[in-house]
């Protein structure tokens, strides 16, 4: 599971960027695209419907050509973000097509937008944090991170963006916001 703190930290292309890697190493991928908000990367993409898909959670299976790996759109004009990420509706997800693939990432919004992706952390065998650089309060993060963990989520580790050459200070996150 990729999930940030707050939206526009980059936790959408980190989560494409890894699906790539893993996709161009000859691992069978499937990036479940749980993104909220209108205009995702997702939309730039060039998708390719996969006509036969046998999923029991509303949405369309794409394939990324030029990526190799696939993509399944959740439609939450059928279901809600809130039961997407019930811990049962994502192990029926996960269940449903582990035998296809190798990886199942889950692209869910972040940790203060939508409550319940702490909840559904219980459902990954693991969680990337994406932080972006010098966007956030240093304890606004550990808040975040601490939230997944308290609910049973397993973090893994977490994923820099937006990192520029050299950092504000040891310890703190720079810009306005920073704190010693």
């Amino acid at each position: 599971m990729v999930t940030s703190t707050v939206s526009g930290e980059g936790r959408s292309f980190a989560a494409i960027h890894l699906a790539a890697e893993m996709a161009a190493r000859e691992k069978r991928v499937l990036l479940i695209d749980g993104d909220l908000h209108e205009n995702s990367p997702y939309d730039a993409m060039e998708l390719h419907a996969v006509l036969r898909c046998e999923s029991s959670i509303p949405g369309t299976l794409f394939h990324a050509k030029a990526f190799s790996f696939d993509v399944f759109r959740i439609d939450f004009a059928q279901l809600s973000p809130r039961r997407f990420l019930s811990e049962s509706v994502l192990r029926r997800i996960r269940e449903e097509y582990r035998i296809q693939y190798d990886y199942i990432l889950l692209d869910v919004p972040p940790c203060e937008i939508l409550a319940d992706t702490v909840f559904a952390s219980r459902a990954a065998d693991g969680v990337l944090y994406v932080i972006r650089q010098d966007t956030l309060l240093l304890s606004s993060v550990r808040a975040g991170i601490q939230k997944v963990q308290d609910a049973g989520g397993n973090v893994l580790g977490c994923i820099l963006t937006g990192a520029e050459t050299g950092f504000a200070g040891y310890g703190g996150c720079g810009g306005s916001q920073g704190e010693a």
